[in-house]
């Protein structure tokens, strides 16, 4: 490797955690949920919305991750923003069912797009500079510039929404155009051989690591239990709502739950040196199901505390299960198999969201979150007898 291309790939990096902060501000994310249930939406209608998202997703991951994977990741990720902005403004202005549902499904596509690309590129970055084995810790980092700058725009985006939350979905349209112009000054590592020479002999590789051997624990792993976090996530302001926290603290709990996610992203690696491989997978699932029942005590705004048990957990799941799968994937499928597990996460969530969506229409909240945690608790109890010693291997480095 040169010196020019070396130094062009320590600043990718230094971008990476850039574009991280830049679209971590997520401004529109402190109301999101209130903002669509506001057009006149029930909750089943907004889980309907996420749902024909997911949709997309999944229909569109394979194609887009082999795009990613066998063209650019780069262009992937600019692909991915030239597709969700335009549609922004339409769903900000637009009071149809119909219309949002339809721009959260063309938004799937770019999702699609960015779905794995940014984690395999700054993985494939570290590992061209001799540093994969420092990725959780380089990930870690990652994570924490994104929920700093959340912290930030959770408070900007909550200030805004006192005025009008259409205001925070503004702000968001603009952070989107300055990450595309991020993406576009990012560098592709040099690309490393590649033994598939078709389309189908690349999903079929792909497949056989996503559903076979080392990697595959974590592909199954990492995919149901995220499905958990997303849920949670779009259930977080009900709740707020429902244990009488007034709109204008949604910004400052929601910085103050991605300061704390941030933090323990950025630990992630000290603690899973300490704790090891099983307990940390144990911990996550059993951890997030201790937060849902908690919630589902609704105990006033002390139920706060129990949101920052879920926040907790999500920051150290997500840099350690990330190195535990790349590090078991080749460079040449690792976009492509990110996508088949974010392809299953997304399966889940169009068939199980807008079932929860109803759930909690016609019971609780609460019933919500005790059924939830006694699938994680029946979940961290498979995982835990499914884990063997071939898991334990060091993977592809």
């Amino acid at each position: 490797m040169n010196n020019n291309l070396k130094a062009a790939l320590e600043r990718n990096i230094t971008k990476l955690n850039w574009m991280g902060f830049v679209s971590g501000t997520q401004f529109h994310l402190v109301i999101f949920t209130l903002f669509i249930l506001s057009k006149g939406f029930t909750l089943q209608q907004f889980f309907l919305i996420e749902a024909a998202g997911a949709l997309v997703v999944l229909l569109c991951q394979l194609p887009t991750g082999a795009y990613s994977d066998k063209i650019s990741r780069k262009w992937a990720l600019v692909i991915s923003s030239l597709i969700i902005t335009p549609l922004i403004p339409v769903i900000i202005l637009s009071h149809s069912f119909w219309a949002v549902l339809i721009a959260m499904g063309i938004g799937g596509i770019g999702q699609a797009f960015a779905s794995g690309a940014d984690i395999a590129l700054l993985y494939d970055t570290s590992k061209a500079l001799g540093r994969q084995d420092q990725f959780k810790k380089i990930n870690g980092t990652f994570k924490w510039y994104g929920a700093l700058s959340g912290a930030i725009g959770g408070i900007v985006g909550g200030i805004l929404a006192q005025f009008n939350m259409s205001y925070a979905w503004w702000a968001y349209f603009l952070a989107s155009i300055i990450v595309l112009v991020v993406q576009l000054t990012l560098v592709a590592p040099e690309k490393e051989s590649i033994q598939a020479t078709t389309y189908r002999q690349h999903y079929k590789n792909s497949f056989k690591i996503a559903f076979k051997g080392n990697a595959a624990y974590f592909v199954f792993f990492s995919a149901t239990t995220w499905l958990f976090f997303s849920l949670a996530f779009w259930l977080w302001q009900p709740y707020m709502k429902a244990i009488s926290i007034p709109i204008l603290f949604f910004g400052i709990v929601y910085a103050i739950l991605n300061l704390v996610s941030g933090f323990v992203a950025k630990q992630s690696h000290i603690i899973e040196k300490k704790v090891g491989m099983l307990i940390s997978l144990m911990m996550i699932p059993l951890i997030l199901a201790l937060a849902f029942v908690f919630q589902s005590l609704m105990i006033g705004i002390f139920g706060v505390v129990f949101l920052l048990i879920h926040t907790a957990i999500s920051g150290y799941q997500a840099p350690v299960l990330e190195d535990y799968l790349n590090s078991r994937v080749p460079s040449e499928n690792r976009a492509t198999v990110l996508s088949i597990k974010n392809m299953i996460n997304n399966a889940l969530f169009l068939v199980l969201s807008p079932m929860l969506g109803h759930l909690v229409d016609l019971y609780s909240l609460h019933v919500a979150y005790l059924l939830m945690a006694a699938i994680l608790v029946i979940m961290a109890i498979i995982f835990w007898k499914t884990f063997d010693s071939r898991t334990t291997t060091e993977g592809i480095k």
